[in-house]
C-alpha cells in the first residue's frame, strides 16, 4: 500500500528503514505492519457502521478522487 501511494512515500520510508541497524529492523517492520493492519481493520469496522456507510456512499464521488 505504501509503495503504490507514490514516490514521496518511497522517499521517506527507504531512508527511514535503512537508518536502522539490522537487529532493530525486524522490530521496526513488525510495528509498521501492525500499524497497517490496525488501520485496515479500523477502516473495515467503520464501514460496517450504517451511519458511516451512508455518509461514505453519499460523498464517495468527492472522497475517492481526493
Amino acid at each position: 500500500m505504501t509503495i503504490t501511494s507514490g514516490g514521496d512515500n518511497l522517499g521517506v520510508y527507504i531512508p527511514y528503514f535503512t537508518a536502522f541497524k539490522s537487529q532493530y529492523l525486524g522490530l521496526v517492520l513488525l510495528v509498521f505492519f501492525l500499524g497497517i493492519i490496525i488501520l485496515i481493520e479500523l477502516s473495515r469496522w467503520l464501514t460496517k457502521l450504517s451511519s458511516v456507510s451512508e455518509i461514505i456512499e453519499e460523498f464517495e464521488r468527492i472522497m475517492v478522487p481526493l
